[in-house]
């Protein structure tokens, strides 16, 4: 019983935030996020990448076929290159039709519609 209200005395609050994320911006995590971004260009998963308060990654046809985790990581290197720091997701618009196709942001992580 006494460990049952040690539990209950110290579950953390719903109303807390998490610690912030941090994400590396400098130079060089930079130059390999361009990199990987360009590579993604050239493999038809992504066809660019408009940087802004609320950024916009425009996936290609190859985008889909694309395993869940490796989906998720083309969006956290998008992010991170993103360039504002204060922007909370990553829009994902297909590239041919223009609608958003899904949102990342690394509290929620990757939600595709």
């Amino acid at each position: 019983m006494g460990a049952c209200c040690w539990v209950l005395d110290h579950t953390p609050s719903k109303h807390q935030s998490p610690p912030p994320v941090l994400i590396d911006r400098s130079d060089a995590a930079q130059r390999q996020r361009a990199n990987a971004i360009e590579k993604l260009v050239a493999r038809g998963v992504v066809q660019k990448l408009d940087h802004g308060q609320v950024p916009v990654l425009w996936i290609g046809p190859a985008f889909a076929a694309l395993p869940s985790d490796e989906k998720y990581a083309v969006a956290q290197v998008a992010y991170g290159y993103a360039g504002d720091p204060d922007a909370e997701i990553l829009e994902l618009r297909d590239g041919r039709s223009g609608n958003e196709v899904g949102r990342f942001s690394l509290m929620a992580g990757l939600n595709l519609y």
